[in-house]
């Protein structure tokens, strides 16, 4: 057993669907965007299997969630 696939929040998902494949990520479907929650998975070069998601709606959106709105101003120097 281990890690099934990893999903990240975007506001972009065409734009970063593009950015990604553009980096060599092999997709795995065209980006769902007609109901629902816009997704698409993508698998990284190591066999890793990754979603975009998209959160259209501000109720929708992941960031409004407690815990995470606390972590709005929170940035990470590279």
């Amino acid at each position: 057993m281990g890690l099934r696939h990893l999903c990240f929040y975007t506001d972009d998902i065409p734009g970063d669907y593009q950015r990604l494949l553009d980096l060599g990520v092999q997709t795995l479907g065209r980006p769902q965007c007609e109901t629902g929650i816009p997704a698409v998975y993508l698998r990284d070069p190591e066999g890793n299997i990754i979603e975009l998601a998209e959160f259209l709606s501000t109720e929708e959106n992941l960031i409004n969630l407690d815990g995470i709105s606390q972590l709005q101003g929170y940035t990470i120097d590279v």
